[in-house]
C-alpha cells in the first residue's frame, strides 16, 4: 500500500508531466472538481492559480528545458497536493483514480507518438482554401 506522500508525488509527476500535452485542459478540469470535493474554497483557487502559474511557466520554456523544470514544478506541486491527499481515504481513492485516467489516456503518451485528437470538423467552407485549427495547447511530438 502507497502512502500519502508517494500518491501526492506520483499525481504530482503525471500532472506536471501533463502540463505540455493536448490533455492538460482535461487533467486541469478533474484537478479542479477534485480540489472542489476535498478542499476549501480558498485553496482551491490558490492550487488551480499556481497549476495555471506552472504550466505558464513550462510552456514558455524552451523544450530541452522542459523535462527538468517539469521535475522541479512535480516537488512542488507534490507539496500542495498532499494536505488534500491526506484528508480522507476518499480524497486519496479518487486521485489514485484521476492518476490511473491520465495514465491509460492515449492523448498522454510520450513524446514521438503521433496522436489524433479526435476532433471532427463538418460542413467547412474554405472556398477552395486550407482550414486550419490554432488552439493555445502546445502538441509534443513528432509531425505525422
Amino acid at each position: 500500500m502507497s502512502t500519502s506522500v508517494e500518491l501526492a508525488a506520483t499525481a504530482a509527476g503525471a500532472f506536471a508531466g501533463a502540463m505540455g500535452t493536448d490533455v492538460w485542459g482535461l487533467v486541469r478540469q478533474r484537478c479542479a472538481q477534485w480540489f472542489q470535493r476535498h478542499g476549501t474554497p480558498e485553496e482551491e483557487q490558490a492550487i488551480l492559480v499556481r497549476l495555471d502559474e506552472f504550466q505558464q511557466e513550462l510552456a514558455e520554456l524552451p523544450e530541452d528545458e522542459r523535462e527538468g523544470a517539469e521535475r522541479f514544478y512535480a516537488g512542488r506541486l507534490a507539496k500542495v497536493l498532499l494536505p488534500l491527499a491526506e484528508r480522507s481515504p476518499d480524497a486519496e481513492a479518487e486521485l489514485w483514480q484521476l492518476i490511473e485516467e491520465l495514465r491509460n489516456d492515449p492523448r498522454s503518451a510520450e513524446a514521438g507518438v503521433v496522436i489524433n485528437s479526435g476532433q471532427t470538423f463538418k460542413n467547412i467552407k474554405t472556398g477552395g482554401g486550407d482550414f486550419t485549427v490554432v488552439g493555445r495547447d502546445q502538441i509534443r511530438g513528432r509531425k505525422a
